[in-house]
């Protein structure tokens, strides 16, 4: 558990440390009427998942590793929609009984590029979506001296965040990303609204 969260974070850093770089001006990296498909790694930080303890503690998404694929069209050299799909593999735990626990996330987010005209491309990038949960087994336990049953749910998501693109190439994309999350529910009793962090490196391909 302590292996994962010191991975994610030093994931962080890496992209903290990439961000600072100085873009060098060459040609228009972004070009208007291109589709960018990509794949995407990294690690997501969780939250609580209900609002009151299960026997006595209160049962949390873990932090753990998630991977995807996501697909960009630039309607212009600054502005794109993006189409994006993640899953999160994790656990809930704190609970009386710890169950594997993946979330799907589709989402559909407008990105901004900055200076479209760089090699490092930096950009910011909002959206809403879907976020479904797959929880293996049913959280078991007592929540107000009651003993409940505490299946999984579906919840809306917004995420906001940004990140920096290198064209490699011509048409080979590196990416690094950094995104808030909000999940309204992943749980159908007793849910708790939770607010995630995701960072992600990826690759793509444009064409």
């Amino acid at each position: 558990m302590v292996g994962m969260k010191n991975k994610i974070w030093r994931l962080i850093w890496l992209t903290a440390s990439l961000l600072i770089f100085i873009t060098i001006p060459v040609f228009a990296e972004v070009k208007a009427g291109t589709s960018e498909f990509g794949v995407h790694v990294g690690g997501i930080l969780g939250d609580e998942l209900t609002s009151s303890p299960v026997s006595g503690s209160t049962p949390e998404l873990d932090n753990s590793v998630a991977w995807g694929v996501d697909y960009t069209y630039n309607l212009g050299v600054n502005w794109g929609i993006e189409g994006r799909y993640t899953i999160h593999i994790s656990e809930a735990i704190n609970s009386p009984n710890t169950s594997d626990l993946n979330v799907h996330m589709i989402d559909i987010n407008g990105v901004y590029h900055f200076n479209p005209e760089a090699k490092t491309v930096f950009y910011a990038t909002a959206g809403i979506g879907f976020a479904s949960a797959d929880l293996e087994n049913n959280i078991r336990g007592t929540v107000n001296d009651q003993i409940e049953s505490i299946s999984d749910s579906d919840g809306f998501t917004f995420n906001m965040g940004g990140g920096l693109k290198y064209y490699a190439t011509e048409d080979v994309i590196l990416r690094a990303d950094l995104r808030y999350r909000y999940i309204d529910r992943l749980l159908s009793q007793f849910e708790e609204s939770l607010n995630t962090f995701e960072i992600t490196a990826g690759l793509g391909y444009r064409f």
